[in-house]
């Protein structure tokens, strides 16, 4: 039991873990737009560049900060194609995005709204930028929670269907069994308990020894799905998918060079 209640909290300092992570970008990009109005484009630009680099790092509303404030200092600096070519990436990652007319010119509001209305006319496969995002939401906290209450409930709602189902009805047939051995196992100590002979109780207690074994093995089982649910609900990335299919897509990179993207999924 000792161990079992270590193991669990070790599995809630991970997600603790992963929550912390998901909110320690925000005050670098913070940092940028300072130095952005501070006039200091250098500063933004370098800082902005890496932080591109460690792009896992950032959720998709601070990575569209980010490729609009390299737009701007693009634009700053009469760099138009490269400005498209970033502001185009933050529509990627937030289709409604606006520019503060407090913090822009008109010039750089017409320019970025012609771009934005130029997006929304062509069709997805035809939409090019110096990086395109496919913005995949996380669902693992959610089912992580979810999977803390029913096993199989979080890989359903990650649309794990296949797993989720399994799952769902490995614990609720454990949890059936729980209960009736339980019950079983409590007739035979009541049985052995109301023994009258020896001999009488030596073969309940038989009858009740295996009931309790038994128990014992099926609540295991039970807790082993709880956890193995947990665990999978935590880690695993996406769910799976409901057939194996490849596609294989052009994609405009930088300096007008196109590049091919492969996608599988099994």
């Amino acid at each position: 039991m000792q161990r079992l209640t270590a193991f669990l909290l070790v599995l809630f300092c991970m997600m603790g873990s992963t929550l912390r992570a998901q909110g320690q970008a925000a005050p670098q990009v913070d940092s940028m737009w300072q130095s952005y109005r501070d006039l200091n484009y250098t500063a933004a630009t370098d800082s902005a560049r890496l932080a591109l680099a460690q792009v896992n790092a950032y959720a998709p509303d601070e990575l569209a900060q980010i490729h609009t404030l390299l737009g701007l200092i693009a634009y700053a600096n009469n760099q138009l194609t490269d400005a498209r070519g970033q502001f185009l990436s933050a529509l990627s990652l937030n289709p409604e995005l606006e520019l503060d007319p407090l913090l822009v010119s008109p010039k750089i509001l017409e320019f970025f709204d012609a771009i934005k209305a130029e997006r929304a006319r062509l069709p997805a496969d035809a939409q090019s930028g110096e990086i395109r995002y496919v913005v995949v939401e996380d669902l693992r906290i959610e089912a992580t929670l979810r999977s803390m209450l029913v096993p199989g409930w979080g890989q359903l709602h990650k649309g794990d269907r296949r797993k989720g189902w399994v799952l769902l009805g490995t614990w609720g047939t454990a949890l059936g069994g729980t209960t009736l051995t339980f019950v079983q196992r409590q007739q035979a100590k009541t049985a052995y308990e109301d023994a009258n002979t020896v001999e009488e109780a030596q073969e309940r207690y038989d009858t009740y020894n295996r009931w309790y074994r038994t128990h014992r093995a099926v609540l295991l089982g039970m807790a082993s799905v709880w956890v193995y649910s947990y665990v999978d609900a935590l880690i695993s990335e996406r769910p799976a998918s409901p057939a194996a299919s490849f596609s294989l897509t052009p994609v405009a990179g930088r300096d007008a060079l196109m590049q091919a993207q492969l996608q599988v999924r099994f």
